[in-house]
């Protein structure tokens, strides 16, 4: 039901601003909050999987966020999520690999770009410097 993918997506824009824009950690908690008002019985849309794989991530479960990424739907807010899983399991190579796929498929996706860039300076690959720069230019 549509009330049911709001709220997962609610919860799952909350989650993810803790590990990619270094919200407040309380963010979480809401994220639970929200998640816990809905029932059970509506299956399981991607948005509810990947709330729960953020707010895993942003525990610092990230064998549990992994697991949940996996096995969510193949688009770019997957791709994100289990790229930004990949860097914090200290796999910044496979991260470079899932961004550039992602943005081959979104390239308007910023967020993907802004990932794409931390993934290869995790890396030590110096691309990161030239993804970064109209990500910088544009914030201007």
């Amino acid at each position: 039901p549509k009330a049911v993918r709001l709220r997962a997506a609610a919860a799952e824009l909350l989650a993810s601003s803790v590990v990619l824009r270094r919200a407040d950690r309380g963010r979480i908690g809401k994220a639970e909050a929200i998640l816990a008002e809905i029932r059970g019985g509506h299956g399981t849309p991607p948005e509810l999987a990947r709330a729960r794989a953020w707010i895993a991530l942003g525990k610092g479960n990230v064998k549990e966020a992994s697991r949940l990424a996996i096995e969510t739907s193949d688009d770019p807010r997957t791709a994100l999520l289990l790229g930004w899983t990949q860097i914090a399991d200290g796999k910044a190579s496979a991260a470079v690999k899932t961004f550039e796929d992602a943005v081959s498929r979104a390239p308007d996706r910023i967020a993907l770009r802004y990932g794409m860039a931390r993934a290869q300076e995790e890396a030590g690959l110096t691309a990161a410097v030239a993804t970064y720069q109209p990500l910088v230019s544009q914030r201007k």
